[in-house]
């Protein structure tokens, strides 16, 4: 195997490897349920609806990365 193959390989698995341990990371570390009225208060003003989110928020990264939240808006 050449040189630069063997170098891009081992900069791919070490870029995956971090990205991994970063997720792992937000996942386990970062309580997402504490940003909860900030997340609100945005859709509020984007919307021009009175937004409120119901029960917790969740945090998801299979099979993509998501966000679950139920929403419930009120019309003024």
């Amino acid at each position: 195997m050449s040189t630069i193959r063997k170098i891009f390989i081992f900069s791919l698995v070490t870029f995956s490897g971090l990205l991994l341990i970063g997720a792992l990371f937000l996942l386990f570390f970062v309580d997402i349920n504490s940003y909860k009225a900030k997340l609100e208060a945005t859709a509020s003003n984007a919307l021009g609806l009175d937004v409120k989110v119901d029960g917790r928020i969740g945090l998801g990264f299979f099979p993509s990365i998501c966000s679950v939240c139920a929403i419930a808006y009120r019309l003024n």
